[in-house]
């Protein structure tokens, strides 16, 4: 375990980690023509889910609609707690349970209605979709290898591509920035198609803060962020910040 010193050391180096990328064609730029005039940066906390029963047994999940462990709902009531102080003005969430469970305790916190899209739901894996972690490292050394050094997985994974997991993020993330010029909004998502995008892990129920504009870009202000969840509830953001 790790002191408080350590862990508010990681948080210092996560929080310099900053990141800019155009947004995907052709339907982020749909949406850029529906709305013109974004000239005012969105806030977007983007929140990865408390620990779900999946995270806790160390297994691929993807789309297999698993609930929140014990921690992960405890990692929740922190999460909403800590999100009840930002103002939000809108929250979204992915339709899988762990995201929605997490949302909703949300919601009731700050007081805000919550929204699913489908858009935020978690990459499909293909066949790593249930298998142990240690599984894969010893049976698919060559997908193991992609997975954790963040590249392209091989095509017999039969897993959604990424540039489709990031073209549809996006899309959700600049709709709510036209109807939110200038506010703080929330999305409640998943690892492995956070990691899709911002090409780092984030730990469950941390924030990571995206500004999206002016125009046609977003830039990462603060990654993987969980200094709102007790240590022995951030273990997991504790090692995401090392990978």
């Amino acid at each position: 375990m790790e002191t408080q010193a350590e862990y508010a050391c990681h948080q210092e180096d996560l929080a310099s980690a900053v990141s800019t990328a155009n947004l995907a064609e052709p339907r982020a730029q749909a949406s850029l023509r529906a709305c013109p005039f974004l000239i005012k940066p969105t806030t977007l906390l983007l929140c990865r889910h408390g620990e779900s029963v999946g995270n806790k047994s160390k297994r691929f999940q993807g789309c297999i609609d698993l609930p929140l462990s014990d921690m992960g709902r405890r990692q929740a009531r922190c999460l909403a707690d800590s999100l009840r102080r930002r103002n939000i003005a809108a929250l979204c969430t992915s339709p899988l349970a762990r995201a929605r469970s997490t949302a909703e305790t949300i919601a009731s916190s700050v007081g805000v209605a919550l929204k699913v899209d489908q858009r935020l739901t978690e990459r499909h894996l293909g066949k790593l979709e249930g298998q142990r972690h240690e599984d894969v490292r010893m049976s698919s050394p060559e997908i193991w290898r992609a997975w954790k050094s963040y590249a392209p997985l091989p095509a017999h994974a039969n897993a959604e591509p990424e540039e489709e997991v990031i073209e549809r993020l996006e899309c959700a993330f600049f709709e709510l920035a036209c109807s939110h010029p200038g506010a703080t909004v929330a999305v409640v998502l998943h690892g492995a198609n956070s990691r899709c995008l911002l090409k780092k892990s984030i730990g469950n129920a941390s924030i990571t803060t995206l500004k999206i504009g002016p125009g046609q870009c977003w830039q990462i202000d603060e990654l993987g962020d969980a200094s709102h969840l007790p240590i022995e509830l951030a273990e997991d953001a504790i090692k995401a910040s090392k990978l």
